[in-house]
Formats: C-alpha cells, sequence, structure tokens
C-alpha cells in the first residue's frame, strides 16, 4: 500500500472478470425464476459487498473490447428501499460574452471566483464543471456544507464577478435543488 496523504490511501488492485463459460457454469442446474444479483464491493480488494439484483443488460448487451474480445454487460439496481443520499444543486450562469473581454479572462475568472467562495466554506465534497461558449455550468452535492450554502456564495460570488467585468451585457443566474 502507498501512503497518498492523512485521509486517503492507495490501494493497488487487479480487477477480475468473469467469461460466459463461468457464467453458465454457475447458472447450471438453477430453476429459471431464480434471480440474478450483483456483488459490488464498495472499495477495490474488498471480498464483503452489497448485492444488488440486476435489472436488465445495459446497452448495448454486447460490444468489443480493446482486445477484440466481446463483452456483455448487466446493469444492477439498488435494492427497493428508503435511501439517505447527499442533495444535489446546480448553477447555470449565461453571461453572452466571448471567452475574453478586454484583457479579462471570463471563463477563467468566474470559474475562480466561484471555486474561491465555495472553498471558503469549508466545502470539500465533489464538484463538476463544463463550459461551452458564454454558459458555464456547475453541480455539488451535499458534504459538510448544505448544498443552500453552497449554491448562495457561488451566486454571491458571480454577482461581484459580473460587476467586475465592463460592459452592460444581462448575466442569467440559474439555481436547481435536488428535493
Amino acid at each position: 500500500m502507498a501512503e497518498a496523504g492523512d485521509d486517503r490511501v492507495v490501494v493497488q488492485h487487479v480487477g477480475q472478470v468473469v467469461t460466459v463459460a463461468d457464467l453458465r457454469a454457475a447458472l447450471s442446474g438453477l430453476p429459471d425464476d431464480a434471480q440474478v444479483h450483483v456483488a459490488v464491493p464498495e472499495r477495490p480488494d474488498e471480498r464483503t459487498s452489497a448485492s444488488y439484483p440486476v435489472a436488465g443488460l445495459q446497452e448495448p448487451v454486447t460490444r468489443t473490447a480493446r482486445a477484440g474480445v466481446p463483452v456483455v454487460t448487466l446493469r444492477a439496481d439498488f435494492p427497493t428501499g428508503a435511501y439517505l443520499l447527499p442533495r444535489r444543486g446546480w448553477l447555470t450562469v449565461r453571461h453572452g460574452l466571448a471567452d475574453s473581454h478586454d484583457g479579462i479572462r471570463l471563463h477563467e475568472g468566474l470559474a475562480d471566483a466561484v471555486a474561491g467562495a465555495v472553498a471558503a466554506l469549508g466545502y470539500r465534497g465533489p464538484a463538476s464543471m463544463s463550459h461551452d461558449g458564454g454558459t458555464t455550468e456547475w453541480a455539488w452535492r451535499s458534504d459538510g456544507v448544505t448544498v443552500s450554502d453552497v449554491l448562495d456564495a457561488a451566486v454571491a460570488a458571480v454577482g461581484a464577478f459580473a460587476a467586475s467585468v465592463p460592459g452592460d451585457e444581462s448575466w442569467d443566474v440559474e439555481v436547481r435543488v435536488e428535493r
């Protein structure tokens, strides 16, 4: 095991693949109405895992792997039940300006402003960001800081950044929170 920091560890893992012949042998003699589940470990190299019902076949049902070997992918599902999941939130900003305006790198400046405001809250959870022309979108999930606090800080950062950009272009800010 290689150390990666105080709160993480790197585990070298070599995955194993079952062939169709292995699957046929395991299914031999079972009744047609036997359920099929898949055990999904929470981490590499763990033998304990959660068992989920196979909900169907992943589309496309068969594909060819890099080595030219056909692959069949089963799609798992969570068991029926109630789950407490982190809430997710999205922020979309449409500014209609080019990537740069009078020497100001808009996308980079906007991204830095939002990232700084969110980091100041102590948010350490996963975030994603995409940029397409005059639109930038972020997505966060609740992780130690509520999504509403993250979104409030991000919207304030967008407002402050927009006020610093010369011109009278309109900025459209859309906030969505998973209910």
